[in-house]
């Protein structure tokens, strides 16, 4: 499993919540320094700690656990909102993308959002077919995801233009919705995950809420042109980045297949929602989380992986969609489906789930533990420091991987200058320690 500087981080937040008793109020930064992710991630890594006592591979049991939990909603809302058989190879070929298998496998404040990504879509389908029970569900969701991944807000404009129109057009699901019960359970789920995130922002000025909320509207107004966008990577190398990762994501030995078939993913379900003249369809739902998603991660303008995963359940419904509806016989997209899932196994078992690759995700957990006991060796009982060279070393996350694991295995480094300093360089899957 991939253990990087970042999942460090979180490790060391939810070991000293545990050991201090102080509940953390926000998470690891965002991109934009001043900005958090939520607390959340390190409440249910906490949890997998205690019970674990303390190994790092719980995490990892814990997040594939919830990758479990959404292949059966990727079946519940293909077989449910379309046909058994759909929903059947949408989560054979859910279960089976390599990204999807690399984010499962990676306790990270990432890897829940996919779960709860579909969630959303499940329950604002299921509030839309006139089950008004699902929509604090919804509402739930969406404070979820907030907590796990500030970028899935681009679902709350989503879900507010269904909303909407459904307030426009008088739908008797929205009606349906406007009940004193439903709207106090709404307010409820909106807010319980939002208590820590409220607290902190009382004594910071609230950077998590209200600035957040007009950073957000900002780069709205920036992405339809009103306010200059400021200079930024290259369009072509975001573009670029997400194709790579998208091919990851439907059919990871060919990127050029993966395009064609993301262009179909698109194109299919979008002539199809227009010809039935259906805004409230449980497809219609799912493209437009689907593209605006999209759309939200070339508005960020970053080369960031952690913007992905909420695109994950979408992406994969509507590829199942077109490849369904593109074959008369039903049988030949079964075939095509299980093919795709059968190449895509081979590909992330032969390479060894890209670990020690370039590109890849960096040396594994147990090669980590590896050179993390060469330097205790060499320690003995020693008081020692850390310190990072190399790409990444220049983010302070770089060595908290390490940092946990020689405190799980019994002499963590000294926060105080000491004389003796081991110098960690990574090379793909090679870790370099030396004294300094």
């Amino acid at each position: 499993m991939p253990f990087i500087g970042d999942q460090g981080w979180f490790y060391l937040s939810a070991r000293d919540m545990l050991l201090t008793g102080n509940i953390p109020l926000v998470g690891i930064t965002s991109s934009h320094t001043w900005l958090h992710q939520g607390p959340l991630w390190t409440y249910m890594l906490a949890g997998a700690l205690f019970i674990s006592n303390f190994h790092p591979v719980s995490g990892a049991i814990l997040t594939s656990l919830i990758g479990l939990g959404t292949i059966l909603l990727i079946y519940r809302i293909g077989s449910e909102f379309f046909s058994k058989n759909l929903g059947l190879i949408a989560a054979l070929l859910y279960a089976t993308s390599p990204l999807v298998i690399i984010h499962a496998r990676m306790p990270y404040h990432t890897s829940p959002v996919p779960f709860f990504a579909s969630l959303l879509i499940y329950s604002l389908i299921k509030t839309i077919k006139g089950n008004s029970n699902w929509f604090p569900i919804a509402v739930l969701s969406i404070s979820l995801l907030y907590n796990f991944e500030l970028a899935t807000v681009v679902f709350i404009p989503v879900v507010l233009f269904f909303l909407i129109i459904g307030y426009v057009r008088k739908e008797k699901w929205f009606i349906k919705i406007l009940t004193k019960k439903n709207i106090l359970l709404s307010v409820f789920a909106l807010l319980m995950p939002m208590i820590p995130i409220v607290v902190y922002d009382f004594g910071h000025g609230f950077p998590q809420t209200l600035k957040f909320g007009a950073w957000f509207i900002y780069k709205g107004f920036q992405l339809i042109g009103i306010i200059e966008k400021p200079a930024t990577e290259p369009f072509f190398e975001i573009v670029k980045f997400f194709m790579n990762k998208v091919s990851m994501l439907i059919f990871a030995p060919n990127h050029f297949i993966s395009v064609g078939v993301l262009a179909a993913a698109l194109f299919v379900p979008a002539v199809s929602a227009w010809k039935k003249k259906s805004l409230f369809s449980p497809l219609t739902v799912i493209f437009t989380f689907t593209t605006i998603g999209i759309i939200g991660f070339f508005a960020a303008n970053a080369k960031s992986e952690a913007y992905l995963p909420m695109l994950f359940p979408g992406i994969t419904l509507l590829v199942t969609f077109a490849i369904y509806s593109l074959f008369i016989n039903k049988t030949y997209a079964m075939l095509v489906i299980t093919a795709i899932s059968a190449i895509n196994l081979m590909f992330i078992v032969q390479n060894n789930y890209l670990i020690g690759r370039s590109p890849g995700y960096g040396p594994s957990l147990t090669m980590r533990i590896n050179g993390v006991e060469k330097i205790l060796k060499q320690v003995g009982v020693k008081k020692y420091n850390i310190e990072g060279k190399g790409p990444g070393s220049e983010f302070e996350s770089f060595t908290m991987n390490y940092e946990y694991l020689l405190w799980w295995k019994g002499n963590p480094p000294s926060h105080e200058l000491q004389n003796l300093i081991f110098v960690i360089e990574e090379k793909q899957s090679q870790i370099n320690a030396r004294i300094k």
